[in-house]
């Protein structure tokens, strides 16, 4: 299959980069592997009347239709790949989705006549309800279900298909239990078998004044233009519908939007992690402790003194913490970050999940997978999941929890609710505008193409290029400053530096930069370790802002990266004259003025830093390595012994050595030595270099040498 898979991929490179000839060769292959008469039957047909062409245009012929002509052989060879593809997944793979493809073969598809029985499933479901109290909603459920397969899994796709649905829609607008699975299993067909009528008609239903069938249809539209981005400019329908879209105010709005969400999941390895390190390292310590969330949430504003017995100072400390880091996910929640994935990806292994439909269902509260969750002691659930910023498939894990855990457990989850519910409802709005529709949606999406147990059968969208303005045909909706900046200042937030970096270097591409950018994309250029690229911004801002404290420090702080003291040396200078009562600009400049050699002004700035905090070891051992190479041994001797010896490392026991060697205490020097924990103690060229200048013999520095390598037996 690996064989296969390959030379398809490079058949359908070849066609996107417009070789046809060598694309038909290699179709050869690949109809093989299928014994496809009727394909091979199309490829020559193709292959035939392209010669036909090419003899033309060999023969000089002049025709203004050559181009549009070679187009459409493009889309005919695509098109019988596509329908290649699609024979071997579905045969000859052992796949979910060639399971479901084999499924729907054995059943004939009548797409007007399915969507007219669940019309007559439901209304008779709700003619029993009114009657009984008790609707059996059974029948619809499994006709949706059929439909969504038949769909999703479905090669072939024509115009008269587009037409039964655009009927549908304009004909139920109340029916969109119907209606939005059904647009989410386009979306997935389209995703997994091409086909130009599939796009049209989600382009089509973006227009829809209905905001859950925009999200959908709009949703649907992008993920296929990103998967399919190669080939979407071959298809002159599909990118001038697209072309009138995107002049739409609505479809600008929503597209911000999505590209907010895309760069958030892009971002969900750093949110996961923050939310593991919060945690094991804070959540876990204070609650071992026996201190309950209310005591969380009294003991820092009471003066209630058991309550203050209860915690001592460090772990004061550490609930303040806690304290912080949920403000600070209440805050990502606010950016439209998707914090409930980490919780509710654990809620996805019920059986409802191993169906591919009931991550796309609207949630219905009389499901008949959850319908008795609901009894009137706990209506405020509706609320909570109608109010709450959750997605469809949350809700329903929700309510298959409770569905499902043992009485005690779930009269403790409804308690939680309910308190979780009273403090939050005056913050919580009706899930119904059209932003709230659409980030819905995407985080359905989110949980189907990353939790859905057979996720790795299919293409995800969400495994491409996240950034919409990199795709040709959708950059004109980004030429705006404002918009990158925005993006580029959330992704920096989100700590995900390689795509603030290339958010960065779009913007500078086409726009300037002022100073606030410059210093964020030097910054993120920093933290990725392209400091060169990093200096390059640093050296703009620098222009702009001559005595800008934050520039210059990182400036000067890039120079000492890449070994550059020449330059960081003025940057240096013109901090220290600028913040004199700064210890770090005095520390940096001082390791710039020894590194060039100029011991004494730089021991003035060790020295100034020792003034500025005495209690920070840094400017004691800069003190005591600059004195030493600046030749004055009791100097140096006088403050390595002021540093503890838990602190001491190797390469500084190691000066500390040749201090107390040069001030004559041979015996305690090679104790210094022996704590270098070197397998073969040797002195390097700039040891044996710092010894001769205080006048040791070089025989000694060999004796010495053989000294702390003796065994203690010898």
């Amino acid at each position: 299959m690996k064989d296969f898979i390959a030379e398809y991929k490079t058949c359908l490179s070849l066609l996107c980069e417009k070789h046809l000839i060598l694309a038909l060769d290699k179709m050869d292959y690949l109809i093989e592997q299928i014994s496809s008469w009727e394909i091979l039957q199309k490829k020559q047909n193709i292959a035939h009347n392209y010669s036909l062409l090419l003899e033309y245009y060999k023969n000089g012929a002049m025709d203004s239709q050559r181009a549009d002509m070679h187009r459409e052989f493009i889309c005919q060879a695509l098109a019988v790949l596509d329908e290649i593809y699609y024979i071997y997944r579905s045969k000859k793979s052992s796949s979910s989705f060639a399971e479901q493809c084999r499924s729907c073969a054995t059943r004939s598809f009548d797409l007007k006549q399915t969507l007219e029985r669940i019309i007559s499933a439901e209304q008779s479901s709700l003619f029993n309800k009114i009657v009984s109290e008790a609707a059996d909603s059974g029948e619809s459920e499994r006709l949706i279900e059929e439909l969504f397969n038949q769909i999703w899994v479905s090669c072939k796709w024509n115009a008269s298909y587009n037409n039964t649905i655009k009927t549908f829609v304009a004909d139920n607008p109340s029916g969109k239990s119907i209606t939005l699975p059904l647009l989410s299993a386009v979306m997935l067909s389209a995703l997994y078998n091409f086909n130009e009528n599939k796009i049209t008609l989600l382009e089509e239903l973006c227009l829809s004044d209905d905001p859950d069938i925009r999200a959908r249809a709009l949703f649907g539209l992008i993920v296929n233009m990103m998967v399919h981005h190669e080939r979407i400019p071959f298809y002159r329908e599909i990118t001038k519908r697209a072309n009138e879209l995107l002049s739409q105010p609505q479809i600008r709005k929503d597209l911000r939007i999505i590209q907010l969400q895309l760069i958030n999941y892009a971002g969900m390895p750093e949110l996961t992690k923050f939310f593991n390190n919060m945690f094991n390292n804070t959540f876990k310590n204070i609650f071992a402790q026996g201190i309950s969330l209310s005591d969380i949430e009294n003991m820092l504003s009471d003066d209630n003194d058991e309550k203050a017995e209860k915690i001592d100072s460090e772990m004061e400390e550490k609930i303040k913490k806690f304290q912080e880091q949920t403000r600070e996910i209440m805050d990502l929640n606010n950016d439209g970050y998707d914090i409930n994935y980490i919780g509710f990806s654990n809620l996805k292994h019920f059986p409802f999940f191993q169906k591919t439909v009931n991550y796309f269902l609207p949630f219905h509260t009389e499901h008949s997978a959850i319908a008795d969750t609901f009894v009137k002691e706990n209506q405020f659930i509706l609320d909570f999941i109608h109010k709450g910023q959750l997605c469809d498939s949350d809700k329903y894990s929700i309510c298959l929890l409770l569905k499902y855990s043992p009485q005690n457990m779930k009269n403790s989850m409804l308690q939680k609710l309910a308190e979780e519910y009273e403090s939050a409802k005056e913050l919580m709005s009706e899930a119904n505008s059209g932003q709230n529709a659409l980030r819905s949606y995407i985080m359905d999406c989110v949980r189907y193409f990353k939790l859905y147990k057979n996720r790795t059968d299919f293409i995800s969208p969400f495994d491409y290029e996240q950034l919409l303005f990199k795709y040709p045909f959708l950059e004109s909706m980004f030429q705006n400053k404002d918009f990158l900046l925005e993006y580029a200042y959330h992704t920096q937030k989100l700590k995900m530096h390689t795509t603030a970096v290339a958010i960065y270097e779009y913007i500078d591409r086409h726009y300037t930069l002022d100073l606030e950018s410059l210093q964020f994309y030097g910054y993120n250029l920093e933290r990725l370790g392209r400091i060169k690229d990093a200096i390059i911004c640093h050296e703009k801002a620098s222009i702009i802002a001559p005595d800008s404290k934050w520039t210059l420090k990182h400036l000067g702080l890039c120079y000492l990266k890449t070994d550059n003291h020449q330059k960081a040396l003025p940057v240096y200078s013109r901090l220290s004259v600028l913040y004199p009562d700064d210890k770090a600009i005095a520390l940096r400049y001082g390791q710039c003025l020894m590194s060039i050699g100029k011991y004494d002004k730089a021991l003035k700035q060790f020295h100034r830093a020792e003034f500025l905090d005495a209690d920070d070891l840094s400017p004691i051992i800069s003190i005591a390595e600059c004195a030493l190479l600046n030749g004055d041994a009791f100097q140096s001797d006088k403050y390595y012994s002021k540093i503890p010896e838990k602190e001491m490392t190797g390469e500084m026991c190691m000066f500390a050595g040749h201090a107390a060697w040069a001030s004559g205490n041979l015996a305690y020097a090679i104790q210094l030595y022996k704590r270098t924990r070197q397998d073969i103690f040797r002195f390097s060229a700039q040891d044996t270099r710092i010894l001769e200048n205080f006048g040791i013999a070089p025989n000694d520095i060999i004796l010495t040498e053989d000294i702390v390598n003796q065994k203690p037996s010898e």
